[in-house]
């Protein structure tokens, strides 16, 4: 385990994260808070894949069934990023990568990304995000077993390139400093510093992992050993 020297973190990490998490959750809430519930209310969510009870093993790029939520619906409630930010400082380009390489974004069951947590989650539910002006975004979506409007706590995002292969120029695109990577596990494993939206990459040849909690439900902010189990959950669900 490495951490990286600590250092005023780019305010481009800071947003990223946070638009990370609100692409994932901030209209999945609202939309559901609308109706008083905590889950969306336009459509049907399905959980496939590892939430399904098995491993992510179809082809890339296939049709899944979805919640499909417009991102004009609403204002997200107070505890949910409400911006979507470009990076605005010098450094290392943003890396460009595309949703929705996989039939589900569950690569955990709502046991293990409790576990994580350290608070009842359900299974994931499949969701994609209509964005106007941009392409659609796809992520799983994981929420408080005990329900309530703020219930969203927890997303995973599987991406790859939009063009050429995994490159040390992507892993470092999305170190941000202060990290923590743990060696050993997959060709990067990057926990970002501690925030009120911790997050985790799992980096291999073929994907790019985001795990991201909302940490105002959280009891704690997760450990490192937690980060790391929930790594190597992350790789044996990915397709080999």
């Amino acid at each position: 385990m490495t951490r990286q020297p600590d250092s005023r973190r780019t305010p481009w990490h800071r947003r990223h994260r946070m638009a990370t998490a609100a692409l994932a959750g901030a209209v999945v809430i609202a939309v559901g808070g609308i109706a008083g519930c905590a889950r969306p209310i336009s459509g049907e969510p399905v959980a496939t894949g590892a939430a399904a009870g098995g491993a992510n093993q179809a082809e890339p790029g296939a049709a899944f069934p979805t919640t499909t939520i417009p991102t004009t619906a609403t204002t997200a409630p107070s505890n949910t990023p409400r911006s979507f930010p470009t990076r605005t400082t010098p450094g290392t380009p943003r890396p460009r990568l595309r949703d929705h390489v996989l039939p589900s974004d569950c690569l955990l069951t709502g046991a293990q990304m409790s576990a994580l947590a350290g608070v009842a989650l359900d299974d994931g539910d499949d969701t994609r995000l209509i964005n106007q002006g941009r392409p659609d975004s796809y992520n799983c979506s994981y929420y408080l077993t005990a329900g309530g409007i703020l219930s969203f706590t927890g997303t995973i995002k599987v991406q790859q390139p939009e063009s050429g292969p995994i490159t040390d120029e992507i892993v470092a695109g999305l170190t941000e400093p202060g990290s923590t990577t743990v060696p050993g596990i997959a060709r990067a494993v990057i926990i970002t510093p501690p925030d009120d939206y911790p997050q985790m990459w799992v980096i291999t040849d073929d994907y790019v992992v985001s795990v991201v909690l909302v940490g105002s439900n959280l009891p704690a902010q997760p450990s490192t050993a937690a980060w790391t189990t929930a790594a190597r959950e992350v790789v044996a669900a990915l397709p080999r």
